[in-house]
């Protein structure tokens, strides 16, 4: 048996015990003793005046024992072990389940998935609850969610929550769910504490080799003066299921205007215990399946790969989702992947020619025009407009999603504001400087919105050309247009010094950039080191320049709206349209339920903050019309989560070695072990309620001893011993 003490540093209230002693010294003070007539008949016999110091002397025990008892109550004593083993603890527990939210639990055997097991097992725990216990669930995904308004004392409310888990869906942390069980438990009470984690074994959702967080977590089972229990039971199959399983989705731009191809790509992946495997890959569109786009994969091997890459074209602008899908299988939860596209009228672009001409060949926008002109295309790409410097202004800036300043001498502080003001709300700003940019101008004015300082502007001997082996472009630029770009000679150059936020693509083989770019609020700047036109490069001339102005007019646009692609746990942002019914604004979540957003801000924006279900969500914002009509403009969003939790593979026994080090973490075999074990393993009893009964009691007890002795005439022996000897009076 041992003894253990929750509060330890009260322990120092034990000094009190000199109290009483002070106090009886005090009381023992002489007093002047005034002598009369019938003194000599109230001396005490030697009997009783003994009898009288005993009493004495067990009333200042008594109230040290009183004030003793009061400071280990304080101090909460703890007795486990040895006689109290025997028995089930009569205290009270905390609990916190923690149970893995991950798309892994929901593979199935045919009749059972590991997170209905998990749920299984908390209802035949609860059913061992006792009055004063307290619970609380924690839902382990990306990012852990808090199930319920706090630690409950209701174990059938518990019930009803475990009972409404969502479906297993994306990753998991559970190492992250540990510490957030931890900080839960480090606010009760009660002196035994227990942390059940229940998961189906994988070492993904572990971070086992994250020892800063492992850290963490022990340095929060080390702060209470009760150690949680750590207890882990795996619902791990006897074999690893085949899975196919798809990465994320990735498009060729994130917006696009109608008619424009958007391809699509991902990796299909096998995982295998049993030999080669193939199946049918689907492409969807806002959830209709394509038929003629379906794709047989090959046989792949355990740990084969397989491209898969499909084009669309979309025929109506707003917000759509593309799909790619497989067949089910055992692990369901990986064999889906989205992603959001915005799609919108023709791209509206003001060019702002800083040399206008009379022979349109001669002015700096014509190579610019003749690129974005489509006469192919029924619906253009691309709505361009060529403006003159002097015709830059609020009316035109108001209409552009790109605008293009084209060897603009100098800009004017109205300007310089109204394009910072641009940028800063979604707009994109393309600079092609030629040799009539007077640089300090456009330091002095757009000094912070530029990506880098332009220095001067050089003429080589020898012509600069593209170093297309450092070539970073976001865009999707083919191999042979890079080829091409190689070929591109360029005569005359600025020389820029980059800022600190900018990112250099392209540089020359020089090392000199030749594209720099960066955000700027909710849009994005590019500066090129080389005009638009053919006076100073051979870009122009080359079939590839089409292409790259394309995307890098697409680029600038994109950041334009809020992303519609985001992680787990990140919000859905969108401007609160004109003439919006607030009160009708509704989310619909991936399981179909729907929810109302927040809105604020200024300019105010929708936000939506519960992501924690990876998934396609849609914005909804209902609008009141002239007359008192209705319409709706709604916003697709696919919400993504880590695609790494595909690897099956289970904690390694070095593994689960390291994680239980040093008593951290209990890995059980079976629920029935942990059930066995939370149950009768180190029962734990606290005395301080028994203390306080035993002070109650002792009080009540001196009370009657101090009435005693004051009517038993201890008053008087010190008056009586202060008159000096008197004469034998017997012996009674």
């Amino acid at each position: 048996m041992s003894l253990e003490f929750l509060n330890p540093a009260l322990l120092f209230g034990l000094a009190a015990l000199a109290l009483p002693i002070v106090a009886h010294l005090l009381s023992k003070k002489r007093f002047d003793v005034v002598e009369w007539g019938a003194m000599q008949f109230l001396d005490l016999g030697k009997r009783r005046r003994r009898r009288v110091r005993i009493e004495e002397l067990l009333l200042l025990l008594l109230r040290m024992a009183i004030v003793g008892l009061l400071a280990l109550a304080i101090a909460r004593p703890t007795v486990s072990g040895g006689f109290f083993a025997n028995f089930v603890s009569t205290d009270n527990r905390d609990m916190v389940f923690v149970i893995d939210g991950s798309y892994s639990m929901g593979r199935s055997d045919g009749e059972t998935t590991p997170h209905n097991q998990a749920q299984a097992v908390i209802h035949k725990l609860l059913n061992h609850a006792r009055p004063g216990d307290t619970f609380a669930l924690l839902d382990a995904r990306d990012q852990t969610r808090f199930v319920g308004d706090g630690p409950l004392r209701d174990a059938n409310r518990m019930r009803t929550f475990v009972d409404a888990l969502p479906p297993p869906a994306g990753a998991s942390n559970l190492a992250a769910a540990v510490a957030d069980a931890l900080q839960i438990l480090g606010t009760t009470s009660h002196v035994r504490r227990d942390v059940v984690v229940l998961t189906d074994g994988q070492a993904h959702g572990w971070h086992p080799t994250e020892a800063a967080q492992w850290q963490v977590i022990d340095e929060l089972r080390g702060q209470p003066a009760v150690k949680p229990q750590l207890w882990v039971v795996n619902f791990q199959g006897a074999d690893t299921p085949n899975n196919f399983s798809l990465d994320r989705l990735d498009a060729s731009r994130a917006r696009a205007p109608v008619g424009f191809p958007v391809r699509v790509s991902t990796t299909l992946r096998y995982s295998s215990e049993v030999g080669p495997g193939e199946c049918n890959v689907y492409f969807e569109v806002d959830g209709q399946r394509l038929g003629d786009a379906t794709v047989k994969s090959p046989l792949l091997e355990s740990g084969g790969e397989f491209r898969v890459e499909f084009e669309h074209r979309f025929s109506t602008d707003g917000s759509h989702v593309l799909s790619v899908v497989l067949d089910d299988d055992a692990v369901s939860g990986d064999n889906r992947a989205d992603v959001a596209i915005a799609v919108t009228q023709p791209l509206r672009v003001i060019l702002v020619d800083g040399t206008p001409h009379l022979d349109p060949t001669r002015s700096e926008t014509f190579f610019a025009e003749a690129a974005l002109r489509s006469y192919a295309e029924q619906t253009p790409f691309v709505d361009s407009r060529v403006v003159t410097s002097q015709n830059l202004n609020l009316s035109s800036i108001n209409q552009a999603d790109v605008i293009v300043l084209a060897n603009v001498a100098t800009l004017s502080t109205e300007q310089a504001e109204m394009l910072r003001q641009f940028v800063e709300a979604g707009g994109g700003l393309l600079i092609a400087p030629g040799r009539l940019v007077e640089p300090e101008n456009y330091r002095t004015l757009l000094g912070d919105l530029l990506p880098g300082d332009l220095i001067e502007f050089v003429e080589p001997e020898e012509a600069a050309r593209f170093d297309v082996a450092q070539l970073q472009l976001p865009w999707q630029i083919g191999a042979a247009a890079i080829d091409e770009l190689e070929t591109a000679r360029f005569s005359g150059y600025w020389t820029i010094t980059p800022h600190e936020q900018a990112h250099v693509p392209a540089r020359f083989v020089s090392g000199d950039p030749l594209l720099l770019s960066s955000p700027v609020g909710r849009g994005r700047v590019m500066l090129m080191s080389t005009p638009s036109d053919a006076d100073s490069s051979t870009l122009p001339t080359k079939s590839v320049y089409v292409a790259l102005l394309h995307e890098m007019l697409f680029y600038l646009a994109a950041a334009e709206e809020f992303p519609l692609n985001v992680n787990v746990g990140e919000p859905l942002l969108q401007p609160l349209i004109e003439e919006v019914v607030e009160a009708e604004i509704r989310v619909t979540r991936p399981d179909g339920t729907t929810a109302t957003p927040a809105i604020g801000g200024e300019p105010p924006l929708v936000r939506f903050d519960d992501t924690s279900a990876p998934g396609v969500y849609e914005l909804e914002q209902p609008r009141r019309n002239r007359g008192d009509t209705r319409s709706s403009v709604a916003k697709r969003f696919v919400v993504n989560f880590d695609r790494g939790e595909r690897d099956l593979t289970p904690l390694s026994v070095t593994e689960i070695e390291e994680l239980s080090a040093d008593g951290r973490i209990t890995f059980v075999d079976s629920p029935d072990e942990l059930e066995t074990q939370l149950l009768t393993d180190d029962s734990r009893t606290e005395l301080w309620q028994l203390l306080v009964v035993l002070v109650f009691a002792l009080l009540c007890l001196e009370i009657w001893m101090t009435r005693r002795l004051v009517q038993g005439g201890h008053a008087v022996l010190d008056a009586a011993a202060s008159t000096g000897p008197h004469p034998p009076q017997g012996n009674d």
